[in-house]
């Protein structure tokens, strides 16, 4: 099992809604955007995933097991400017 923090993040087919770049999906490759602040936050070894491969991979968790973080300042600093 991949213990890496995961990033969900928006495939590019949606406007981005801050700054950010553009990163493929490690599980099925499409465009998703993700800002710097985002993945500041996530760390070096983050696993990068569109929202449905998310989705799939928390269905495999079980809850007890899921480590989630709120947004950071820097991060929140990013969609209130």
């Amino acid at each position: 099992m991949d213990e890496r923090p995961v990033l969900l993040c928006m495939p590019t087919s949606k406007p981005a809604v801050v700054p950010s770049k553009v990163f493929q999906c490690e599980t099925c490759g499409v465009d998703v955007w993700a800002s710097p602040a985002s993945l500041i936050a996530a760390g070096a070894k983050v696993r990068i995933l569109c929202i449905p491969c998310g989705a799939v991979e928390i269905e495999k968790t079980p809850p007890s097991e899921w480590d989630l973080q709120g947004p950071t300042e820097a991060q929140l600093r990013e969609i209130t400017n």
